[in-house]
């Protein structure tokens, strides 16, 4: 699932599953980023010779900079987009339709203060679900449903009064996954009593009702965040976040079991580590199998080293033993992402800050079921005098092929991996019009064909507000040249 939380711009991307199941993303399991739902193949690694290209970029709503946006994408290509901004936080959707292209913007009425942090699940068969964090005293995280026959319901609250014993702390970074019945789980983080962290979640069944939410970290950790969750196509979930448990932060872990509930949370980081882990995301598979990245410091001989970790869930056999497979010492990862497709087959990316002369480069590694973690590489090669790379976001299609996104100079650049290639030449999809400002935050999902669509936020008028372009056959010949000129 992917989740960005930023100054300007808090973008959250749901990550699904693309054999029946619905991310985020923006992180998209078992398909890519935001991917979700349908039959979407083995996910191995055959084939991906296809006539696809990006298309020119277009404005797709938000009458001013959002402060906060979501991306997910199913298996049918419906790409579903969430977003809240204004002086009042008012929370917005549209939605791309293959064959139709956009919808105009549509209000939801959160009930509260303002909203922020939306984040959008949707189904193979168009059912969606959005949550967000309302502004409220305290605040809490509201839940809306759609179904294409009926619409969005009105807002309801799902965060539970107390957080624990005596607690009535406010919610805060709701994370949605959704199954391929439409069933979909979200998970929080809420303040307790004394002001600690508490990790909490809540499964919404297709019927339309949601369940009440419970505590699934264990209660060791007193200052639990960042939670992500991801959900196979048979209602199967896991759930990462990060805590303090006296000597640093850590990574933990609780999985769901269809009809069976949560598991016990356990520490999936390194357990001989003394530095700080942080910034967990994970995605699933078809089978259930998940795979969550994070960001982990500590000190290596007479130097304080950070590194990509990586720890593997198997539905017969629970968390594995994490391991670190970012190998240079010079530099230092930050924000890593993950993306899962149906067959197992993964790609971690981040942001590298080299040391020396500095600069931030785009790095990625591809976990192959069979072999591992393969060799990290370069992603953004031929980016000419481009020297920061921020915001990375990664999408695996079925065929294992994937689509990277990122932000460098206020442009956003794309790259396109096929297992045959890997990473191909760094393409610009942000509108060249001069009067546009700075264009930051991209998050990309894929659908069961392997077509993606990217969205950012841009400043300037006119034109202010979510940006999208797609990657598909259906750019045309003029498109494609636009696409080109721009980048050239």
């Amino acid at each position: 699932m992917r989740y960005l939380f930023r100054l300007l711009c808090v973008c959250t991307l749901s990550v699904f599953p693309l054999v029946g199941c619905s991310e985020t993303t923006g992180d998209g399991g078992n398909g890519g980023s935001a991917g979700d739902g349908g039959t979407a193949g083995d996910g191995g690694s055959g084939g991906t010779v296809r006539d696809y290209a990006w298309g020119v970029a277009q404005s797709i709503g938000g009458e001013g900079y959002p402060d906060s946006y979501s991306l997910a994408v199913n298996a049918e290509g419906v790409a579903l987009v969430a977003w809240a901004g204004g002086a009042e936080g008012t929370l917005w959707v549209t939605q791309y339709v293959p064959g139709s292209g956009w919808d105009t913007s549509e209000q939801i009425e959160g009930g509260g203060l303002g909203s922020t942090t939306p984040a959008v699940a949707i189904a193979p068969n168009g059912r969606a679900v959005l949550v967000w964090q309302e502004y409220a005293n305290p605040e809490e995280i509201r839940a809306s449903h759609y179904t294409p026959s009926g619409g969005w319901t009105a807002a309801v609250k799902i965060s539970p009064q107390t957080a624990g014993p005596g607690s009535q702390g406010s919610a805060y970074a709701p994370h949605v996954a959704m199954d391929g019945d439409g069933n979909a789980i979200a998970a929080w983080q809420q303040l307790d009593s004394e002001a600690n962290r508490v990790v909490l979640a809540a499964r919404f069944s297709s019927s339309g009702q949601w369940e009440e939410a419970q505590a699934i970290d264990d209660g060791t950790a007193d200052y639990d965040s960042s939670p992500d969750v991801a959900m196979d196509p048979t209602g199967n979930a896991v759930t990462v976040w990060s805590g303090n448990d006296g000597q640093g932060g850590r990574i933990f872990a609780s999985s769901y079991v269809s009809r069976d509930g949560w598991t016990d949370a356990r520490r999936i980081n390194s357990p001989t580590n003394v530095g700080t882990a942080y910034r967990p995301d994970a995605d699933i598979d078809a089978g259930g199998n998940a795979v969550a990245v994070w960001a982990q410091a500590g000190p290596e001989g007479d130097v304080w080293i950070v590194r990509v970790w990586s720890n593997r869930f198997k539905q017969d056999g629970g968390w594995g033993t994490a391991e670190s497979f970012e190998t240079t010492v010079s530099s230092y990862p930050e924000d890593p992402q993950v993306s899962m497709n149906a067959g197992g087959t993964a790609i971690a990316i981040w942001q590298r800050v080299e040391t020396g002369p500095e600069r931030y480069t785009i790095r990625s590694a591809r976990y192959d079921p069979a072999n591992g973690w393969e060799p990290q590489t370069q992603v953004d090669t031929d980016r000419g005098d481009q020297d920061y790379g921020y915001d990375p976001q990664v999408a695996v299609d079925p065929l294992g092929g994937a689509l990277a996104v990122w932000q460098a100079s206020a442009r956003i650049w794309s790259s396109v991996y096929t297992p045959e290639e890997g990473w191909g030449s760094s393409v610009r999809l942000d509108s060249d019009d001069t009067a546009q400002d700075a264009a930051e935050a991209p998050l990309i999902g894929v659908d069961a064909e392997g077509k993606g669509t990217a969205v950012w936020c841009q400043g300037g008028a006119p034109g202010e507000g979510l940006w999208a372009n797609r990657y598909s056959d259906e750019a045309t010949a003029d498109a494609r040249a636009a696409v080109e000129m721009v980048t050239e």
